[in-house]
């Protein structure tokens, strides 16, 4: 090859394999300096020569293989895949497919380098040593998640895992975190894996479910009236005035219909001023519903002195009332009124 550049045998194009560097390289290159080049027979040069060129036809066949190989990549690259995407998947679907790839390397690097082969395949040094390996350790008859013993001596046995199998089913361990059972195995020399093992293998066999449940936040329906004035809502808000002063506003709404039964504005929390509105609430009820009989009337507020204190608690007493405290003897909170306050406040 360095004599057939040397000598202009071969075009740059013809080349395209080579890099440049060693292209120009070879074609500058002063052969005269190498001991014993010049105890060669002129003679004998010529028909080197000649013998080179008669070895072009080999190289433009050569080249002829590449091109079908080319034009075959585009015919098989036609959907958008690769060629070695398409190769990974015929040699995953057939062992036979994956042999003859094989197979076809190892007699081709015979006369070509290795890598240079693998290339022409479309196939890594890697993808092919893995390829080689498992067809000279074929295993049938395992589970998909259970390497091959003689390929992978130190992977987890079958053995193995029906220990791990039977240790998951005793009743001892019900209850038991993962890595709890891991261990107690391992100390107890039940079954020397690693914990990281214990989670890798515990999904595959069917007991994922026992060691990763979901824990879901319980979600709570808020209380529902089925008809008018049977839930009320009360609760205060602040509110800062233009003047810088503050006010405090008084509210009582109607769980089914939203309504604000009333509403009542002072400058200070008074317990007197909640029971004032309050009683503005139940006579505005009484005078819209005067023809239907009232029954009891539910009270949610929150925890405050101003709503939670013996003003409150006798108004309520008289007139039937049932006061529920929230978040404290109902799960719900009091948002109906106060999301009705954010709305007054800041829309």
């Amino acid at each position: 090859m360095k004599f057939a550049v040397f000598n202009d045998l071969f075009s740059r194009k013809e080349l395209g394999f080579m890099p440049d560097s060693t292209f120009y390289a070879l074609k500058n290159a002063v052969f005269s300096d190498i001991i014993g080049i010049d105890r060669v027979d002129p003679s004998l040069e010529e028909p080197a020569k000649l013998a080179v060129s008669a070895s072009r036809k080999i190289f433009k066949t050569l080249v002829a293989f590449v091109r079908i190989k080319q034009t075959l990549i585009r015919v098989l690259t036609f959907s958008g895949d690769s060629l070695h995407s398409l190769i990974k998947i015929l040699a995953s679907r057939s062992v036979d497919i994956k042999k003859l790839i094989v197979n076809s390397i190892q007699r081709v690097s015979k006369v070509l380098p290795l890598k240079q082969v693998c290339r022409f395949f479309s196939v890594s040094l890697r993808q092919f040593y893995s390829w080689k390996q498992q067809l000279n350790f074929l295993c049938h008859n395992i589970n998909e998640f259970i390497f091959c013993p003689s390929l992978h001596p130190n992977s987890v046995s079958p053995s193995d895992l029906r220990k791990m199998k039977s240790i998951l089913k005793d009743p001892f361990y019900k209850g038991w975190p993962l890595y709890s059972v891991a261990m107690h195995a391992l100390r107890n020399n039940k079954l020397a894996l690693a914990v990281s093992t214990w989670y890798k293998y515990v999904k595959q066999i069917g007991f994922h479910s026992l060691f990763h449940k979901k824990r879901r936040k319980p979600h709570y329906k808020c209380v529902r009236a089925s008809k008018p004035n049977e839930i009320l809502h009360a609760d205060i808000t602040l509110f800062k005035n233009l003047d810088g002063s503050v006010s405090y506003i008084y509210f009582v709404m109607d769980n089914f219909s939203r309504y604000i039964l009333s509403w009542t504005v002072d400058t200070c929390v008074s317990a007197d001023t909640f029971v004032e509105n309050l009683k503005k609430a139940f006579s505005k009820i009484k005078s819209v519903y005067k023809n239907i009989e009232i029954s009891i009337i539910n009270l949610i507020t929150d925890g405050g002195p101003e709503n939670d204190n013996f003003n409150v608690k006798e108004f309520v007493e008289k007139l039937n009332f049932h006061h529920f405290i929230a978040q404290k003897d109902i799960i719900c909170s009091n948002s109906m009124i106060e999301a009705f306050n954010k709305t007054m406040k800041y829309s």
